[in-house]
């Protein structure tokens, strides 16, 4: 499978994924915390569109005249930081309470990892002779794409406990 191909299938399976977060939105009970769910969509939606450019961005790099190791390290470098920021945003929310895990050791499980290939794909260009960056980047995509479709799942679980809870109390 070409480098481009499986890229552009993480775009549109993450665009899936946010579309699909837009009816997690719908779905969830209005008598509880709102702001848990809004920040829920939020940072799904934002994670996939990270995934989208970073998964896009490449293409128009090399269509513009740089090298294929420059457009995927520049695209590596955006996403890096791009995931470092959701990951932060989820930690700020959940010192708030704003973003509570309904499976917290899972949570941790997928954070931890994340944090480290974040800050991997940022550090990475600086080896770029040793490394292959498109694989890389291929690489990082498909976890972040597992991780954002990990927290719909959980985002999903959430509406399906918050929809039990209002039932019991009506």
């Amino acid at each position: 499978m070409e480098i481009e191909v499986a890229l552009s299938t993480v775009a549109e399976v993450a665009m899936s994924l946010a579309g699909f977060t837009g009816l997690l939105l719908a779905l969830a009970p209005t008598g509880h915390d709102t702001r848990q769910a809004f920040f829920r969509v939020s940072a799904v939606v934002s994670a996939c569109f990270v995934l989208v450019v970073g998964s896009l961005l490449p293409a128009a790099l090399l269509e513009s005249g740089l090298t294929e190791q420059a457009s995927y390290g520049i695209s590596a470098v955006l996403v890096g930081i791009g995931f470092a920021c959701c990951g932060a945003s989820i930690a700020v929310a959940g010192r708030r309470g704003i973003f509570q895990s309904a499976a917290p050791v899972f949570s941790m499980m997928l954070r931890v990892p994340s944090w480290v290939l974040a800050i991997f794909m940022v550090v990475a260009p600086f080896f770029a002779d040793e490394l292959s960056m498109s694989a890389l980047l291929v690489f990082a995509c498909l976890w972040y794409l597992a991780v954002v479709g990990a927290y719909f799942i959980l985002s999903i679980l959430w509406v399906i406990q918050n929809q039990t809870l209002n039932k019991h109390e009506i």
